[in-house]
């Protein structure tokens, strides 16, 4: 059951999120690597929790995971060497960090896959937003 209003999402719902997000839209194969570029959750708008469910299900699925704290930039230009070369070697990325929104809009280094996630907490995971098949 998803959730509704102000209602939190079953476990389940937060868990089907999180799989459509890897298998249906990255598109993540096991032995794969997984950039996770994360921002800090003490900022107040990424929950800290929705990293972990992407790391502990992308884990689950055999990937390789890898995580990064991105700072907070004045614009893509100014994104840190570290996160770039991460790019380079990365199979996909995910953005749970608004750097990556800034970053979209600038090229970006490797081949593998970039996403930039919007659900900013487990709510927003589990909703029928994130349990709508991404096919569609």
């Amino acid at each position: 059951m998803m959730a509704d209003g102000n209602h939190h999402p079953t476990e389940s719902a937060i868990q089907e999120g999180t799989r459509n997000l890897l298998e249906n839209c990255v598109r993540l194969e096991p032995d794969q690597t997984l950039l996770i570029v994360l921002e800090d959750g003490r900022l107040g708008y990424f929950d800290d929790a929705v990293g972990q469910y992407v790391a502990d299900q992308a884990a689950t699925m055999g990937a390789q995971v890898h995580r990064l704290i991105a700072p907070r930039i004045e614009g893509p230009e100014r994104a840190p060497e570290l996160i770039k070369t991460a790019l380079m070697v990365a199979d996909h990325t995910i953005f749970l960090a608004r750097i990556g929104d800034q970053m979209r809009f600038y090229p970006l280094p490797g081949a593998g896959s970039k996403t930039m996630c919007y659900a900013l907490d487990t709510r927003i995971l589990g909703s029928g937003a994130c349990l709508m098949p991404y096919h569609l």
